[in-house]
């Protein structure tokens, strides 16, 4: 059987999935990786600088500028408080966020 090099781009890119930073290494953001679908998680940001350098449900706690640096296609804000969102949201457009964002 012989397969071309194109069509073998073209299957990666079908099933590639999304990459998601989760912002927020807390019981939302635990609740959300359970129920994460479609994307690839690579870290959790977080503010709380105890928390960075660390481990989360098995996925490594960086800074959320550091979390950008690995070019996510997607960031989900994972915190229930709105205010809280809406901070979070002007940070990461602060920190010239070039992912989708959702909250």
């Amino acid at each position: 059987m012989t397969i071309c090099a194109g069509c073998v781009i073209i299957f990666y890119e079908v099933i590639r999935l999304k990459t998601a930073v989760l912002f927020g290494a807390g019981q939302a953001g635990a609740a959300v990786l359970r129920l994460l679908y479609g994307y690839e998680p690579l870290c959790f940001a977080d503010n709380d600088e105890k928390k960075r350098g660390g481990e989360f449900c098995s996925l490594p706690v960086l800074s959320a500028a550091e979390a950008l640096a690995l070019g996510p296609d997607c960031v989900f804000i994972c915190v229930t408080d709105a205010a809280r969102a809406a901070q979070m949201r002007a940070q990461l457009d602060g920190l010239g966020c070039a992912a989708e964002v959702r909250d």
